[in-house]
């Protein structure tokens, strides 16, 4: 599954982690979508806000999010299941039925525990830019797939004489029509950038690079519905974690969500909160968000997704693309 929920840390410009995945829509979200299809005129009702919390079960660092001040200003148990603040997973979002986030924390404000909601509090990021961004986009995309495999961090070496197999138009096409398999015979590649280099050497119309968690990316020279590219075997498959499979390009419409959270600035990380273990993200439509007290209602949340805690501290700046794909 590709990832769609990209977050960046930044200390003083210099990206230092990384995160990304993949959401889940909730029932709220799934209901949203099929009446933003039949009925696209309420446009307070589009996605609006997005919000972080302490929660989930990727929740890496207890020792920081269920203590002191974490646990007396975001205590867990008041989420609309009262969890016990580890138990929102994206794979089961039923059990336990996630319709908020499962610990939110403020985005600025206060230090004031849950109940009753602190006045003046902001739990949400919020529309004018560049606090919350929205663009839409419908372009045609190529043909591709991508590795598991981190060619930087882990570069395979056992690559030499191992081959990937590779067609540009499916099997379904007609027999006489179809092209020949295009081979690829690794020798000796040192580095992602060799991997790259004779894939493109011994190939026509298919292209390489590397994706964000620096995986390698296969891609045809065409785009569209037309398109099609088809990894057919090879012994180099597992090596660059590339699965056997046939794609298809696309032309749909793609919305991004991008927001900052820069904690040097006293956002999120503040006062007493030095170390803020994030681990929890989610969508949130507008119209009936009051983000200053609204932070844990029904009806709102539309997307949730948890990651490997990211510890923001007053020294970074958080940077969050949320891409929903059509």
């Amino acid at each position: 599954m590709k990832s769609n929920v990209f977050i960046l840390l930044r200390e003083k410009g210099r990206l230092v982690d990384y995160r990304e995945g993949h959401n889940i829509w909730v029932d709220q979200g799934r209901e949203y979508l099929a009446q933003s299809i039949t009925d696209v005129s309420s446009e307070e009702r589009g996605v609006k806000h997005i919000a972080f919390g302490i929660g989930g079960t990727k929740q890496g660092l207890p020792g920081i999010a269920d203590a002191p001040p974490m646990l007396v200003s975001y205590p867990f148990g008041f989420d609309p299941v009262g969890t016990n603040g580890h138990e929102y997973r994206t794979e089961y979002p039923i059990n336990p039925l996630i319709q908020t986030l499962e610990r939110p924390v403020r985005i600025t404000g206060g230090v004031a525990p849950y109940s009753p909601p602190p006045a003046g509090d902001t739990w949400f990021t919020a529309p004018p830019p560049p606090g919350f961004i929205r663009t839409f986009t419908a372009s045609e995309r190529a043909a591709t797939t991508e590795g598991s495999v981190d060619l930087v961090g882990s570069f395979p070496g056992t690559l030499d004489g191992k081959t990937i197999r590779l067609r540009t138009v499916d099997d379904g096409s007609q027999l006489h029509l179809l092209p020949a398999d295009q081979t690829v015979t690794f020798s000796s590649p040192a580095n992602a950038a060799a991997v790259i280099s004779q894939i493109e050497a011994q190939t026509t119309g298919i292209n390489a690079e590397l994706g964000p968690s620096n995986g390698l990316v296969l891609f045809t020279d065409t785009a569209g519905t037309t398109a099609k590219l088809q990894i057919v075997g090879g012994t180099a498959l597992t090596d660059l974690g590339i699965a056997a499979e046939k794609v298809s390009g696309s032309t749909p419409g793609e919305v991004i969500f991008r927001t900052i959270i820069d904690a040097t600035a006293g956002d999120i990380a503040y006062g007493t909160f030095t170390q803020v273990p994030l681990s929890e993200v989610g969508l949130f439509l507008g119209g009936l968000v009051d983000p200053g007290t609204d932070f844990y209602s029904l009806g709102h949340l539309v997307a949730y997704h948890t990651f490997d805690t990211i510890l923001l501290t007053p020294s970074h700046e958080l940077e969050l693309f949320w891409l929903v794909r059509f």
